[in-house]
């Protein structure tokens, strides 16, 4: 519910005059809306936005508890249209094109009218969808020829957004009861191993003038506890300090994401300390200058300690820190490096010194997406590798992102349509577990680890290339060698980067 998304779904289909938009999640019986208590095979159609690649099962599960068919070919006149959209979906449709009737490639606001007046014309008794297909960025499983466009929004200003939000009374959101404020979308990094960075290109920001619009609109003064700023590069913003002050003008407080290392002075930690937030938030995702300049991020530990340092200095207690192991070639010296950074962290006086550290997973459209995942027993070997390196374990407090659930993770990032009976089962079987997903798995694939341990060759067409994201396979190479090589790409804010969306 605190997905953003998700509020703009729902406030821009409910601005259409003749179009009711009502909300359900997965609850483990039979869903019906918050709003009136509806099945869900009451409506003409059903939307689901998808975020990660473990999803999938509960959409069957909400679609078998509601008395759908859950294969498009078995529905008929009286069953709801089923439309996919969302980050899964752009990343690699193939594993879950059985279970839709269309698919939506990208950003909806600037086509959902179109989409919803041809939905107006789709023939429900013949279930025929042809009309979609006059709708760009719509990819129709059973009809289309050929690659679908990603679409996106031009001109943030200009996009819908939703300026009043729902916020539960009866649960703490994600955020708190916070009003979410996107200033930006997309990101121009170019960090070698992130999904979000190729599908979201090009970067986009909202204007200050917007923004405060916006915040009138919303009355977030009276209405909200906090705001959440919401964005990939939000400090990439040329506008960032003025939203800030802004929203610290109106006696708001404010959280944003974690921030890239470039973007942040003195004067930025200083205005988040201002706004509230309590822990200051960074991701340098690796520890060892070559690696980081292999993922093309480049940033030294000497830059974090130094960051860490001002941010102690203004005020910080507590400090988080997001990193990732198994990337194609680290050494253990890469490993270890990683604790040793934290340990330094510590010596800056922070009270702790909170850390997240998650396995590699090769994502399709991204330069790194044929690299292998590495195996099981490799990653635990470097987990206990790190573990055993920090001293001061009270206070530096490790989570670990299970790797057998990252490796589920790459199975279905990288897969084709012989997942969909594997998904089919895990819903089915309403065990949502690491060990059904495995048992699962194995039903279908001889060996599921060696699936996620297998390097793509560079020439072969894979499943996700019915996707035109924008950013052309030539591209991604070339980011591919420059891995190998260690060269870095400078940000498509810096020169065009040839990656073909900015132009």
């Amino acid at each position: 519910m605190s997905n953003l998304a998700l509020h703009i779904l729902y406030g821009l289909l409910n601005s259409v005059e003749w179009v009711a938009c009502e909300r359900a999640f997965y609850e483990g019986g039979p869903p019906l809306t918050l709003e009136n208590r509806l099945s869900l095979k009451n409506f003409d159609v059903l939307f689901f936005t998808l975020q990660y690649e473990m999803d999938l099962p509960y959409v069957l599960s909400m679609l078998m508890e509601s008395g759908i068919p859950v294969y498009a070919n078995d529905r008929r006149a009286e069953h709801p249209l089923i439309i996919g959209g969302g980050p899964l979906i752009v990343q690699n449709p193939t594993p879950f094109m059985e279970f839709f009737d269309a698919l939506f490639i990208g950003e909806v606001e600037e086509i959902a009218l179109k989409l919803l007046e041809a939905l107006l014309l789709v023939k429900r008794r013949s279930r025929d969808l042809t009309p979609l297909l006059d709708v760009e960025g719509m990819l129709l499983p059973r009809v289309n020829e050929g690659r679908v466009n990603r679409v996106y929004v031009k001109d943030l200003d200009k996009a819908f957004y939703p300026s009043m939000q729902v916020i539960p009374l009866s649960e703490e959101p994600v955020f708190g009861k916070a009003f979410l404020l996107e200033s930006g979308r997309g990101c121009g990094w170019g960090c070698r191993f992130c999904m979000a960075g190729y599908t979201y290109r090009p970067p986009r920001f909202r204007s200050l003038r917007k923004v405060e619009e916006i915040l009138e609109e919303g009355q977030v003064d009276k209405l909200y506890d906090k705001v959440a700023v919401i964005s990939l590069a939000a400090a990439d913003h040329p506008g960032f300090k003025d939203i800030l002050a802004a929203l610290r003008d109106r006696g708001l407080n404010y959280s944003v994401p974690s921030l890239r290392l470039e973007k942040v002075d003195a004067e930025l930690i200083e205005l988040l300390k201002e706004g509230g937030q309590r822990t200051f938030t960074v991701a340098p995702e690796v520890a060892g200058e070559e690696l980081s300049r292999r993922i093309n991020k480049n940033i030294s530990p000497e830059d974090v300690l130094a960051l860490a340092s001002e941010a102690y200095r203004k005020g910080f207690k507590n400090i988080k820190l997001y990193f990732m192991i198994g990337l194609p070639g680290e050494k253990d010296e890469d490993v270890i490096a990683i604790s040793q950074l934290l340990e330094n962290v510590l010596k800056e006086g922070f009270s702790s010194v909170r850390v997240t550290i998650t396995p590699f997973v090769p994502k399709p459209q991204t330069p790194l997406q044929w690299f292998p995942q590495e195996p099981l027993r490799s990653l635990r070997r470097k987990i206990r590798l790190v573990l055993r390196h920090v001293k001061h374990k009270e206070r530096v407090l490790i989570k670990i992102y299970n790797p057998k659930r990252a490796l589920i993770e790459a199975v279905i990032a990288r897969g084709d349509s012989r997942l969909s009976k594997a998904l089919l089962r895990v819903a089915a079987s309403k065990d949502f577990g690491l060990a059904s997903w495995r048992k699962a798995l194995k039903s279908v694939l001889a060996d599921p680890e060696s699936e996620a341990n297998k390097q793509l060759p560079l020439d072969s067409k894979q499943p996700w290339e019915v996707i035109n994201v924008g950013v052309s396979k030539g591209f991604l190479r070339s980011e591919y060698e420059k891995y190998l090589r260690g060269e870095e790409t400078p940000p498509c804010y810096v020169r065009c980067c040839s990656c073909g969306v900015c132009c």
